[in-house]
């Protein structure tokens, strides 16, 4: 499984990593500008942006995937 967290180190991407992070998830960090480029280019509005084997999902769907991750 391919993990990617989009990151321009708002609020929310830093709460988003966090639970990664506390669920034991591996995953790659991209951020900054190659991040805010992604995110746009795929027609998401705002950061963070989580990318499980190539489905992009903004943090609320993000979050639920972290919370059931492993159930």
């Amino acid at each position: 499984m391919k993990i990617i967290l989009f990151s321009n180190n708002c609020p929310q991407c830093k709460v988003l990593e966090a639970k990664l992070k506390e669920k034991g998830i591996t995953f790659e960090l991209i951020d900054g500008e190659r991040a805010i480029e992604y995110i746009q280019e795929r027609g998401f509005m705002s950061a963070p942006l989580l990318s499980v084997d190539g489905e992009n999902m903004p943090f609320g769907k993000a979050i639920k995937w972290v919370n059931e991750y492993g159930n």
